[in-house]
């Protein structure tokens, strides 16, 4: 049984036809505005394809993604990086909250048959995956708010989303999400180190730090997972 509840609608998967629509929205896209792509468009049997946009502060600041950048696609320099199922595996169990981010995504464009991110996502959580969204430096940019917004609901309620407009409403049932609106509507500094104050102050032995698992509860079964992959090759 999963210790999450997800409140973002699952990915549908429209196989082939979806990801060349992709491939074609890239081609006539230029910097600087910069695409991270999971396995897109170097898809095979093991590997989730999709799409996430971030920031240029994200991408091309110091404190970017510099460990996980693997190339650049040609037709319209987009940074790329990969994910294959090895690769997500081993991020999960050190409770990456990006590679949780991955699985959870409503984002998704390919995924291997029968393959459910979600259901990875559940085998592997723990409760140190909160730790990644404790751990967050401060918010400096009304961007940054969102991961602040998915850390404190999911500690206080289990629930996981990645949407702020879905975030917004789910919080406004355990908080007053004023200093959130107004973070949202102005961003200045102040506005978002009252916004983040409140969300720090949802942390603590709510719901969802008492759901999730000490340990991951699908281990073996991840583990055999990957060595049916491995023996595929």
């Amino acid at each position: 049984m999963s210790a999450l509840i997800y409140l973002d609608p699952p990915h549908e998967d429209a196989g082939e036809e979806s990801a060349e629509r992709v491939r074609s929205a890239l081609s006539s896209l230029h910097p600087p505005r910069c695409i991270h792509l999971a396995r897109l468009p170097y898809i095979h049997t093991h590997s989730l394809a999709g799409i996430v946009v971030h920031p240029a502060h994200v991408v091309l600041g110091l404190a970017g993604w510099e460990d996980a950048f693997e190339g650049i696609l040609p037709a319209c320099k987009t940074p790329v990086v990969l994910f294959d199922l090895e690769k997500l595996l081993r991020m999960m169990l050190s409770q990456s909250g990006l590679a949780a981010e991955i699985l959870a995504a409503p984002t998704l464009v390919a995924a291997p048959p029968g393959f459910d991110p979600r259901a990875l996502l559940d085998a592997l959580a723990t409760t140190r995956l909160l730790d990644h969204y404790r751990q967050l430096p401060r918010a400096r940019h009304i961007e940054d708010l969102r991961g602040l917004m998915t850390g404190a609901l999911l500690a206080r309620t289990g629930q996981l989303s990645l949407r702020p407009q879905t975030l917004l409403l789910a919080l406004a049932e355990v908080m007053d999400t004023a200093p959130l609106h107004a973070a949202l509507l102005d961003g200045e500094a102040s506005a978002l180190a009252r916004a983040e104050d409140s969300l720090r102050a949802l942390w603590g032995r709510g719901e969802g730090t008492n759901s999730l698992p000490a340990r991951p509860l699908g281990y073996d079964a991840a583990s055999a997972m990957l060595v049916a992959a491995r023996m595929a090759r």
